[in-house]
């Protein structure tokens, strides 16, 4: 297939400091080209990390609503020394809240938006021979689940380029709680691709201990670490947070919850009902940081008698996302979808007691007294009563929150994490 000129492949190249930062468009990934590395002449490393995410390209800088944030990089840059990050790019204002996602040594490439059915017949010849092009230089090509990365796993093992398929979510799971019937349709298929990715690729990073390997084995090397990105938790946290549940926490109690407010299997409606469930004493104030229209919620809550309990708080910047966790006094996530929730790990890091349901990986985060069945709003009510008058249970759970953090941001685990991208390069 030969690929004519490629409008739509765009790159933004963040300069170093001192040098323009004005976006430079490009129609090809650049080459590679030698590096000196003090004292020998060594070729530049490059990896590709291809995902679904939206970027915003806005005065030189690149911006993203929430997760991936130039953080998110940090893990790839420690072992290559330039990094291309192929997304969805926006061509707009970023939103409210949106976090920088650049950083010197990445550049990012604008790939065609499949996100529905008439864009995937009409786009996919189109980005299948914009990977083809994009993969062919790199020393590793890192495809994370989702319409774009399956498709960069498909044209790497094509390729037999190195890859590493990033198995974050399940989407078995995710499109059949969608809320749609497009969704429901779309879940068997994804799943049946998502399981032969990862039976085919020969390195695997799952994001869960078991859920995920469970259903979607590999029979090459696999790698079992969260993507979520925390500092140790610290004593003087943990010390806050038990004496914040001694002077019996805020009148009425902070609940809080992070999801996008139209995903359906996030289980915000679940949560609402919970909370309708108990009796006018016990109601908490809600708080839901995320993107989306709230108006519909606003209209239900009031319908059902929550009206001034629920409050929006709209998409957070990550380092204020940490200072917003610290108000609250019980974090919820009543999935009925979720392989391990990055908003989870970082609540049980400030030392936030969480409640969630027992779907996908939660358990492997939280206690059994901690769960309740996907969807089952009376089993989370009967929680939040306990929870919400029992300062015991809030101090037990705030004090075993922080040791399963520790577990996830043990530095050993980062240089795992490096370890494996070596060898999935061919680097060691």
């Amino acid at each position: 297939m030969v690929c004519a000129p490629r409008p739509l492949l765009r790159s933004l190249t963040l300069r170093t400091p001192g040098t323009s930062t004005a976006p430079r468009f490009c129609a090809a990934p650049p080459r590679h080209r030698p590096h000196l590395h003090l004292d020998l002449l060594a070729p530049m490393t490059l990896a590709i990390f291809i995902h679904d995410s939206i970027f915003y390209p806005h005065a030189g800088q690149m911006w993203a609503p929430g997760a991936p944030d130039r953080a998110s990089w940090e893990p790839y840059l420690e072992v290559f020394d330039r990094l291309t990050v192929a997304g969805r790019l926006r061509p707009a204002t970023p939103p409210p809240g949106a976090s920088r996602a650049d950083r010197p040594g990445v550049n990012f490439v604008a790939l065609p938006d499949l996100a529905s059915p008439t864009r995937w017949l009409t786009h996919m010849p189109h980005a299948l021979c914009q990977l083809d092009a994009l993969i062919a230089p790199a020393d590793l090509v890192i495809a994370r689940t989702s319409v774009l990365g399956n498709l960069a796993a498909f044209c790497a093992l094509r390729a037999q380029k190195n890859l590493v398929f990033e198995v974050v979510g399940c989407p078995l799971g995710a499109y059949w709680h969608h809320g749609s019937i497009s969704g429901k349709i779309y879940a068997p298929l994804a799943a049946l691709q998502t399981r032969a990715l990862a039976a085919r690729a020969p390195f695997v990073h799952y994001v869960t201990r078991h859920y995920l390997q469970r259903r979607y084995p590999s029979k090459g090397r696999t790698l079992a670490l969260s993507d979520a990105r925390i500092e140790p938790p610290s004593r003087a946290g943990l010390r806050s947070r038990l004496a914040r549940i001694d002077a019996g926490g805020a009148s009425p109690a902070r609940v809080g919850m992070i999801a996008a407010y139209d995903l359906h299997y996030k289980g915000l409606d679940v949560l609402l009902q919970a909370t309708a469930l108990l009796p006018e004493r016990l109601r908490p104030s809600l708080h839901i940081v995320g993107s989306g229209d709230p108006a519909p919620w606003l209209e239900r809550a009031r319908k059902m008698g929550l009206g001034g309990r629920l409050h929006f708080e709209g998409v957070l910047p990550r380092r204020d996302v940490f200072d917003w966790l610290d108000t609250l006094d019980l974090y919820v996530q009543p999935s009925r979808e979720d392989a391990l929730p990055r908003a989870v790990v970082e609540a049980l890091s400030r030392a936030v007691p969480t409640l969630g349901s027992s779907a996908g990986g939660l358990p492997e985060l939280l206690p059994v007294d901690a769960l309740h069945p996907p969807g089952d709003a009376r089993a989370l009510a009967s929680d939040l009563t306990r929870y919400l008058t029992e300062p015991t249970l809030l101090r037990a759970a705030a004090t075993r929150g922080v040791e399963t953090a520790r577990e996830v941001a043990d530095p050993a685990r980062a240089a795992e994490h490096h370890d494996f991208l070596r060898r999935a390069a061919g680097l060691v």
